[in-house]
């Protein structure tokens, strides 16, 4: 069976080595978005739940363009900032700045000043057109004196996120000579077992070099069976009968990425996921790289590890989504007495799922989709795909942070709807702020319209590869986690109907108001 993607002349005048040194030296200087894109949704979660004392009104909005700053390194800054829209950089040092890290949405930025009253550690600037929630200090700590009770809880909250980052920036630089799991017994097998994979992916991409051409089926064959070894080795230090105590897992975890990843990065998705370049893994193109299924990749052997990583369960899955949700379209079309269907697609990435509809009409005026996303790259791919298809009048986008809609601190002008959806978005969220979404949706359907949300099950077979490689980390949730999700909601005990895609991993609830 012959590989659909290529790689670039670029990439494959270099030699296996110096492809492994490459990726190597990528891993090392890329800066990655953090994982912890709830930290600043969680505090906004906690304000909104404070609705007695209304304290999201000490907030305001405020713009950002790309390389206006926003905090500068060693002065004081009046207060707290959540990201809501667009990436910005972090760097150190006042005369030759070094990039460090990047913010996306959902990030908390400022806290560690604002707990100790000292300067700012770091510079933070736009990389893009970017958008800030943010709290007044001096406000927010008159609140605080005024309300010890609060006072008590708010303090909690950023100490626990606070604790988060220092714990993830620890875990970084952590030195690998040291023990993983203090087990001489056990540390060697985990070395033993990475260093088998490393060889023989090494071998292979020698032996594709040697053969100075594309590869073929039986290259093929033998990167499945290598990267099979290797996600069944994830499997058991990572899964539920792991000899590796779960408190170890990051740490293991730290070891297994740094080990494998200059690997892993040759694959196009994989590079993709990791890296975040939109501020999260899930962004619209690393989906669309899924929908697609063309491998691609960095030298001679990125374009194998890429078509595996494209048939994982998981990517499976992901395909799968899109054939329930077109069932989920038409159960509403056949039993509608409605002219005109209102869709609103919640953070909808390319929105594939919503062609895929519309290549089922006859007539596109029969249905109207707001496709809703924070990144107006993802909104751009939509508009453009829309009109190409001559069917912009009936794809309407709006660039919205669905945690500002679901705390009430923005609005929308959309129609009372028949049916919302998200196929990608709650397995971000923390509980509480599921519940407040769900709130908001039940809020914008008209009655009888219908709900679906996507979470993956935990029962995922690549989880231990989402999580520790490519730290694409989810809240998984089960059956009865969803229905009591909608249960503490405005949906209290209306039936909801569970079904899984074929995969059997990403499951889909769904209720009618």
């Amino acid at each position: 069976m012959k590989h659909k993607g290529e790689s670039s002349s670029k990439d494959e005048s270099h030699s296996p080595v110096e492809n492994t040194f490459i990726a190597s030296q990528y891993c090392q200087m890329s800066t990655p978005v953090t994982t912890t894109t709830t930290s600043g949704y969680d505090l906004l979660s906690f304000l909104h739940e404070e609705q007695d004392d209304n304290l999201l009104a000490l907030s305001e909005v405020r713009g950002l363009a790309a390389g206006e700053t926003l905090i500068t390194e060693g002065e004081r800054h009046p207060g707290l900032f959540v990201v809501t829209q667009g990436l910005l950089d972090v760097r150190v040092g006042l005369q030759e700045p070094i990039t460090v890290g990047r913010r996306g949405p959902g990030e908390l930025l400022g806290e560690v000043s604002f707990l100790t009253g000292d300067g700012a550690n770091a510079t933070v600037v736009g990389k893009e057109k970017s958008e800030v929630l943010a709290l007044s200090a001096e406000s927010l700590k008159e609140r605080l004196r005024q309300n010890p009770e609060f006072s008590s809880r708010f303090y909690k909250i950023l100490a626990q996120v606070a604790a988060r980052k220092l714990t993830e920036q620890t875990r970084r630089a952590v030195p690998l000579s040291l023990a993983i799991t203090h087990s001489q017994q056990l540390d060697a097998k985990l070395r033993n077992s990475i260093q088998g994979i490393k060889t023989n992916l090494s071998q292979l991409e020698v032996e594709l070099g040697s053969q100075k051409q594309q590869a073929n089926d039986e290259a093929r064959t033998k990167a499945y069976e290598i990267l099979d070894e290797a996600m069944e080795f994830l499997h058991t230090i990572f899964g539920p009968e792991s000899e590796v105590p779960a408190v170890l897992h990051s740490d293991v975890g730290l070891f297994v990425r740094q080990e494998l990843l200059p690997f892993v990065l040759l694959s196009r998705i994989c590079e993709r996921s990791y890296t975040k370049p939109r501020g999260y893994a899930g962004d619209f193109q690393a989906i669309d790289f899924l929908y697609s299924n063309e491998p691609a990749g960095a030298g001679r052997i990125g374009p194998l590890l890429d078509d595996y990583f494209l048939n994982i369960a998981v990517a499976r899955a992901v395909r799968n989504r899109r054939g329930l949700l077109l069932d989920v379209f038409l159960e509403l079309l056949k039993d509608t007495i409605e002219d005109q269907l209102q869709i609103t697609s919640l953070a909808c990435g390319p929105a594939r799922e919503v062609f895929d509809l519309f290549d089922q009409l006859d007539d596109p005026r029969k249905v109207v989709v707001h496709c809703l996303d924070l990144d107006f790259q993802a909104l751009s791919a939509v508009s453009h795909r829309a009109e190409q298809r001559g069917i912009e009048r009936s794809v309407h986008l709006l660039q919205e942070n669905l945690v500002l809609l679901a705390t009430g601190r923005h609005k929308t002008s959309l129609p009372q709807q028949d049916l919302m959806y998200s196929i990608g978005l709650i397995d971000y969220f923390q509980d509480k702020l599921v519940i407040q979404l769900l709130n908001w949706i039940f809020r914008s359907l008209r009655p009888g319209g219908q709900v679906v949300v996507g979470n993956f099950d935990p029962r995922n077979p690549d989880r231990g590869f989402m999580d520790y490689l490519l730290e694409w980390q989810l809240n998984y949730r089960t059956p009865d986690d969803m229905r009591r999700l909608f249960a503490s909601s405005k949906f209290k005990e209306r039936p909801v109907e569970i079904r899984y895609e074929e995969e059997g991993i990403n499951l889909f609830a769904s209720c009618q108001k």
